[in-house]
């Protein structure tokens, strides 16, 4: 199923009890993941190598390491927007949109805000940090619309049938009518 833009919209305006409940469940799903999971996922390493499974340590840096760091974040916001289209199934593209869309003007955003002006503070130019936050967006934030809409299922699939009623004449299209004699298949000898 695809939504036009102009279908979300129309959804989030007239459905506005929805929009803000997948907001709220949007943001409670971020703050409860991330205060619960984002460190004990970032120092898996040390736990990883005291149970002796494995030493990713030099890799994973405790989370600090640039993948680790993408890949923790994009989880955790994948998880909050698969939770968000999950629970607005029906609307998922427009709810989960509305969710993305506080998300960057309310994470994202504020963090190239501070990016720029720091940029112009020491001197250097503004798109150094931009380009952080740039990757931050594409593998941390982008993930929500990815999980919550495309990983979703459609509780309502579109299915294709031969021989489906054309719906302009109300018949049968000529195609799936039977030939004449014995279409079973069987031979009778």
């Amino acid at each position: 199923m695809s939504a036009s833009i102009q279908e979300v919209v129309h959804d989030i305006r007239h459905h506005p009890l929805l929009t803000v409940r997948s907001l709220t469940s949007g943001w409670v799903a971020v703050l409860l993941l991330w205060a619960l999971l984002a460190m004990r996922l970032a120092h898996i390493d040390d736990w990883l190598f005291a149970a002796g499974l494995a030493d990713i340590r030099t890799f994973w840096r405790g989370g600090s390491a640039p993948f680790p760091h993408l890949l923790i974040g994009g989880v955790l916001n994948a998880s909050a927007g698969w939770l968000v289209g999950r629970l607005h199934r029906r609307y998922k593209a427009a709810m989960v949109s509305a969710f993305f869309a506080s998300f960057v003007l309310l994470s994202d955003a504020r963090r190239v805000i501070e990016v720029v002006i720091e940029a112009s503070r020491i001197g250097e130019p503004p798109w150094r940090g931009v380009g952080l936050c740039l990757l931050d967006f594409t593998f941390m934030t982008v993930p929500i619309l990815v999980a919550g809409i495309w990983g979703v299922r459609d509780p309502h699939p579109r299915r294709v049938t031969v021989g489906a009623v054309d719906a302009a004449f109300d018949r049968r299209p000529r195609y799936a009518e039977p030939l004449g004699g014995d279409v079973s298949g069987s031979k009778a000898r």
